[in-house]
């Protein structure tokens, strides 16, 4: 009689699930059995950078391809919660408060609105910001005279650009410096537009 193993491996392999401790193949690629992984797994934030974790032998792996000796995997596990970064609920803190003590609370939410003035492209002399960042000034947040530096990733700037300027809009932020050095105005990431 065969085993539940046998009979539930095709299955797998046809759902894309990870049937067993094992490397799984890129979708398309040709079905093969899988096998375990020889040791331990080094996981990579990219080909050569930076080690994010180191899985023992054994966990559930799957490959999504390849690039020279560099495979890309997936792997699906849980974590006891609170995990560090993720969002926190946003707090009432305001601009000034944030500029009174810029390192205090940094990672921390808030919820504001704001009048959007225009997208840039951060230059080197804007330490908070990789240079060619993409960012939202703003003025007027949470209602208080000045401004605000809103980092945005790429998909962001698409809902962005629909902007009209002084435009109000409201958002969550994650608080990457309470004042910036060159102007002492608060940095944020965007997190969420809201409507």
């Amino acid at each position: 009689m065969r085993s539940l193993r046998s009979l539930l491996f095709p299955l797998c392999l046809l759902s894309g699930a990870v049937p067993s401790p094992a490397f799984s193949q890129a979708p398309g690629a040709p079905a093969k059995a899988a096998t375990p992984p020889p040791g331990p797994v080094v996981l990579q934030a990219a080909p050569g950078g930076d080690t994010v974790a180191v899985l023992p032998a054994g966990v559930n792996v799957q490959a999504l391809g390849r690039q020279g000796e560099w495979t890309r995997v997936r792997v699906e596990a849980w974590t006891r919660s609170p995990v560090a970064g993720a969002e926190s609920a946003p707090t009432g803190l305001s601009p000034s408060q944030l500029r009174s003590a810029p390192e205090a609370h940094r990672g921390e939410s808030v919820a504001w609105s704001a009048r959007f003035i225009s997208l840039q492209r951060a230059d080197p002399v804007r330490t908070d910001f990789t240079p060619g960042e993409l960012y939202v000034l703003a003025r007027d947040p949470a209602d208080e005279p000045g401004f605000v530096y809103i980092a945005v990733s790429a998909e962001q700037a698409l809902a962005v650009r629909r902007m009209l300027p002084l435009q109000k809009f409201s958002f969550v932020g994650r608080v990457r410096a309470g004042a910036s050095p060159l102007m002492g105005h608060p940095v944020l990431d965007l997190v969420e537009l809201r409507p």
